[in-house]
């Protein structure tokens, strides 16, 4: 099934599905030159970088990939299939296929954590790293402040074995639209079109339920992250966040795994910073990865 959105993005754009580490991955491409790789987060699709792809697109070979659990990629049934690492490798295996073999790769939220491991992983393989607004879960003292904000309850509520699904299913609109608009600066930076692409994908059979997996990995993600207090990475890192979300913490955070990093907080921005502000967001990167 195609996606209809890829359209909206010009005629240099097209999709593809991969068969990667025994799932299906879906990604949309674009441009010419180094292949710069995205990855969304919670509860996003590849679509959630379409402001700011067309232009990106002028200067990197682009792919924006839908994780797995989310958009048209596979839904795996096993609570154990969707920590940091295994994503990574489906990142990895989509990369070879393409052919593709140095990277740069950028991560907002749940992607942060895959983008991380991937540059932990195959070093060798990343030029640049970029985080936008998301925890590294596992790193104090961030994560403890993290929980500490009232906003963190949506954490332990999908985390929670079985019972999110049976509250959540048929009022994916209702869920979804609030947690949009609570954790934005710019509640209307999401527009109906953007919202309605997410309520759909979301709204597919097993896809929220897919989409809790990531964070039911926690547990492994963390011990992981941790790992890299003692044998932090030496990839550059760009580390941004939204001034009214984590653009406070996110560079002492990298700082505690990577030897090289830059960035703060973009103005005006809560969680959602390719919506927010896409204009300052697109160049930051440029900037950073040029």
């Amino acid at each position: 099934m195609s996606d209809p959105n890829v359209a909206s993005l010009g005629s240099n754009f097209s999709e593809g599905t991969a068969s990667v580490n025994d799932i299906r991955l879906h990604y949309v491409r674009g441009g010419r030159g180094e292949p710069l790789v995205l990855l969304h987060g919670w509860p996003q699709t590849w679509f959630c970088w379409h402001r700011i792809m067309p232009a990106l697109a002028e200067h990197f070979t682009v792919i924006a990939i839908d994780l797995r659990g989310a958009g048209q990629s596979s839904r795996p049934e096993s609570s154990t299939a969707y920590d940091s690492v295994t994503m990574a490798a489906d990142v990895r295996g989509l990369m070879a296929q393409l052919g593709f073999e140095s990277i740069r790769i950028v991560g907002h939220d749940v992607g942060l954590l895959v983008a991380f491991a991937y540059a932990a992983i195959y070093p060798e393989n990343v030029s640049h790293l970029v985080v936008l607004d998301g925890l590294l879960v596992g790193i104090e003292p961030m994560t403890t402040g993290f929980l500490r904000d009232p906003r963190s309850w949506l954490f332990g509520f999908v985390q929670t074995s079985d019972l999110p699904e049976k509250l959540v299913l048929g009022r994916e609109r209702e869920f979804l639209s609030w947690i949009f608009a609570a954790i934005a600066f710019k509640r209307h930076a999401i527009g109906s079109k953007e919202l309605n692409t997410y309520i759909e994908a979301y709204s597919q059979p097993g896809a929220m339920q897919a989409s809790f997996g990531w964070f039911r990995a926690f547990g492994a993600v963390s011990a992981f992250n941790e790992s890299y207090t003692t044998k932090k990475l030496n990839v550059p890192v760009l580390a941004l966040g939204g001034d009214k979300m984590m653009g406070g913490f996110m560079v002492p955070m990298m700082q505690s795994v990577a030897e090289n990093v830059c960035g703060g907080a973009i103005s005006a921005s809560g969680h959602w910073v390719m919506e927010e502000q896409p204009e300052t967001l697109l160049r930051e990167l440029l900037s950073f990865l040029s």
